[in-house]
């Protein structure tokens, strides 16, 4: 298992998504089967960041973990989250009619 400090990697305040590149390409990811991100430190996520973060994690062939985060980065990846589970309600921009098959 190795241990990948993002504040090292990219800044206290994660904000472009192209910062999550950089962050999966890390070596740490080519030769480990585990690796935890180490959130120490950070100060802020922006959105963009959170859903491009978890989309990478989803995508790498070794376990990730993440240590140490802070309560309002726990609060952003949960917000991203929950925004992926709703259901689409708009189709082609028109919005469904709740109860009318299609």
């Amino acid at each position: 298992m190795v241990t990948l400090n993002l504040k090292d990697r990219a800044s206290e305040d994660l904000s472009l998504r192209n910062m999550v590149s950089n962050i999966f390409k890390a070596e740490e990811f080519q030769n480990s089967n585990e690796v935890l991100i180490d959130f120490t430190g950070i100060k802020s996520i922006s959105r963009s960041f959170a859903h491009e973060y978890l989309q990478n994690k989803t995508k790498q062939e070794c376990t990730v973990h993440e240590v140490n985060v802070p309560s309002n980065i726990q609060k952003m990846f949960e917000i991203v989250e929950r925004t992926k589970m709703k259901p689409e309600l708009v189709r082609n921009n028109e919005p469904l009619e709740i109860g009318v098959p299609q």
